[in-house]
């Protein structure tokens, strides 16, 4: 973590939900930019990456607890803070716009929320742009995938450092970007552009597993603000993508073994999902762990030709509470442990992906489901309509 994001130094108190800490950002050598072939620059000089940044975020709330658990309550503090400042850093830098030839859609929130969210939702934090992204992976947009990321360790920060404040932040972005996102007959878009309109071509690109992470993660935020519930009101957001979703949850139960072959990054985030869901899924997480699908996916020699999908698979396997998938991920990263710990950081596209999801795999404890979360319930024949 300290290769990628460099090392704490003292910053204001951040225990308190002000928003201007984010202005410090640009002085301070905490959070060092991303390389340039990894991040596109943003305006004030930063460069983030926001699926990256949010397996920061996690595994900086791991590390917090960790220290707690070793009864260092400094490096506990440094650990939050150090996780306040990437999220700070984050919101200055992927939710504004990265040149006025690429406008993101203007906010209207209260005035405590400015000028931290003056546009709506984050960026992906692509090199390259351009007014009309693409449907695929080139250009600059938003992602759902990378947003429900975000949203969650929002969450599992806020969670973790009783600062509340943050929850205002995850309940206004959820509120900014939901209504683009979400299409009542299908789910959840894919991708749209960075003000929040559809991408031509990408109007139906939607994915059932987009869908359920806005369901797991929606309720994640509204069960961290249990001590806060004035600060989130997702109820209404809650409802549509469970109704969206139920319809599409069998088909997707049976194509699971097409679905994930191979991809060891999307199987392990599925894995992940299923930690909130309840009995009636546990015919469907039977097929996703069986020997068939995870000998595919859990390859070494081919998964670490892009090592950090193999680390999503890994920290599923960690997460899936099934001893043996977890001994296999154990004994895998054992192999790996020398290239991944000292893989240097460069300007390569993907070495800081690399290391931070290699972080989340080795200790996933943030990631894990909490025992006061509550499970997520559907029909007990919904995938057998």
């Amino acid at each position: 973590m300290e290769d990628v994001y460099g090392t704490y130094s003292e910053h204001p108190d951040l225990s308190s939900a002000s928003t201007t800490h984010h202005f410090r950002i640009r002085d301070t050598p905490f959070p060092k930019p991303l390389p340039e072939n990894e991040a596109g620059k943003g305006l004030l000089g930063q460069r983030r990456y926001l699926w990256t940044d949010a397996f920061g975020v996690l595994n900086y709330v791991t590390l917090a607890r960790l220290a707690e658990e070793a009864g260092s309550s400094r490096r506990r503090t440094m650990y939050l803070r150090s996780a306040r400042a990437l999220i700070d850093a984050v919101h200055t830098t992927l939710g504004n716009p990265t040149s006025e030839n690429f406008p993101m859609a203007k906010a209207v929130h209260g005035d405590a929320l400015q000028p931290m969210f003056q546009y709506k939702g984050l960026r992906i934090g692509k090199v390259q742009s351009r007014e009309t992204s693409d449907a695929g992976m080139l250009y600059d947009g938003m992602y759902w995938h990378y947003l429900a990321k975000w949203i969650f360790a929002l969450a599992r920060y806020a969670t973790e450092s009783s600062d509340y404040g943050v929850l205002v932040e995850a309940n206004m972005l959820i509120h900014d970007v939901h209504p683009a996102f979400f299409r009542p007959d299908c789910g959840m878009l894919w991708k749209v552009n960075v003000d929040l309109s559809c991408i031509p071509g990408a109007t139906n690109a939607v994915d059932v597993d987009d869908t359920l992470s806005a369901w797991i993660v929606y309720n994640a935020v509204q069960a961290a603000a249990t001590k806060q519930p004035s600060l989130v009101h997702l109820e209404k957001e809650i409802d549509e993508v469970r109704k969206a979703l139920m319809p599409r949850l069998a088909q997707q139960a049976r194509e699971v073994q097409r679905t994930f072959n191979g991809d060891a990054l999307g199987w392990g985030m599925h894995v992940w999902m299923h930690q909130w869901l309840g009995s009636w899924a546990d015919e469907w997480r039977a097929t996703i762990i069986h020997p068939n699908v995870t000998a595919r996916t859990l390859d070494v020699d081919s998964g670490m030709l892009l090592p950090f999908r193999l680390y999503g698979g890994l920290l599923g396997a960690k997460l899936s509470g099934e001893e043996s998938l977890m001994q296999q991920a154990d004994h895998i990263l054992t192999k790996i442990v020398d290239g991944g710990m000292h893989e240097r950081v460069t300007n390569d596209s993907i070495t800081c992906i690399n290391k931070v999801m290699f972080a989340a795999a080795f200790a996933p404890l943030a990631f894990a489901k909490l025992p006061d979360e509550p499970v997520l319930n559907a029909p007990s024949d919904v995938l057998h309509p």
